[in-house]
């Protein structure tokens, strides 16, 4: 049977017996026998020797071929070694470090923002909270001797209405009187005679999901805070999750700057998690006297 390759070759097997006739693999005479080709016709022969007859040369086995014609593939050599580790490269540019905070370090960097501010109000046996804020007092208020104010729930003082109240801070007594309140509201305005230091108010509306802070007095404890977010909004008062305890009422509800965005009031009884903070602009509905463009009214009346 005769095959002819793609190099233009036509090959013989031969069997000898009953096994074939082992051929080494460089088809020299040392170790085997030969192929042999037609210098003429490229027929490739066995011819069973060691040398090959006249008119034929060697067949190179694994060589590229006769030049000028159509090789066989050689043997695939070993793979070559593997090449040597590039340099490292250049170090890429560092990424943003971001704005994120832990909610400890937010509570911390919110803190002396606004506990200079809050002070603890105290009525008969009735505790509660309140907080500095900035307004002209009248001539009355001052010609009495007032020098600052500080805001509350009517709940808190309702049983010292146009009398004197304790404020303390840090047991340090400002000398109050309950000068004004909105009971529909929930309302009450202290003057003390001793100055007061001024929450800033919240001039951009908060919405749900924003970390609060409220700090308080809750059952007489001063100084105390708690962490949450604004759960929602409704007519007058900012929702939220942050506790509010007895005691807390009338102290402020504040954003992460340390503003306020209200004044804490009241939660649902049983409820967990639904506190309520007076709006700001609730504040001029019959406490104070403000102009349209007053900061309390920036997003809310």
């Amino acid at each position: 049977m005769k095959l002819r390759f793609i190099s233009g070759f036509v090959v013989a097997t031969l069997i000898f017996g009953v096994s074939a006739v082992a051929i080494n693999v460089d088809n020299t005479p040392e170790t085997g026998y030969l192929f042999c080709y037609n210098t003429k016709t490229k027929v490739v022969i066995f011819p069973n020797a060691y040398s090959c007859p006249k008119g034929t040369k060697p067949l190179e086995v694994g060589a590229q071929g006769i030049p000028g014609q159509d090789g066989f593939n050689g043997i695939d050599g070993r793979p070559g070694p593997t090449g040597a580790t590039g340099p490292t490269g250049a170090q890429g540019p560092k990424g943003d470090p971001g704005t994120s905070l832990s909610i400890t370090t937010l509570v911390k960097s919110v803190i002396p923002k606004v506990e200079p501010s809050v002070y603890k109000i105290q009525c008969g046996t009735f505790v509660g909270s309140g907080f500095g804020i900035q307004i002209s007092l009248s001539a009355d208020a001052t010609a009495q001797g007032f020098k600052g104010t500080v805001i509350t729930n009517h709940h808190v003082v309702r049983n010292c209405l146009g009398q004197p109240v304790t404020v303390t801070q840090n047991q340090r007594n400002l000398g109050g009187k309950v000068w004004n309140w909105d009971i529909g509201n929930d309302l009450a305005l202290i003057h003390t005679i001793g100055d007061v230091v001024a929450l800033r108010v919240a001039t951009t509306k908060p919405e749900r999901g924003d970390f609060v802070l409220a700090l308080g007095s809750p059952y007489g404890l001063e100084g105390s805070v708690s962490a949450g977010i604004v759960s929602n909004l409704d007519a007058d008062t900012v929702v939220t999750d942050a506790a509010i305890d007895t005691g807390n009422s009338g102290g402020p509800l504040v954003n992460q700057s340390g503003e306020y965005i209200g004044i804490n009031s009241w939660g649902w009884e049983g409820a967990q998690g639904s506190s309520h903070a007076i709006k700001p602009g609730v504040l001029c509905r019959n406490i104070l006297v403000c102009s349209v463009n007053n900061d309390l009214l920036k997003w809310s009346r």
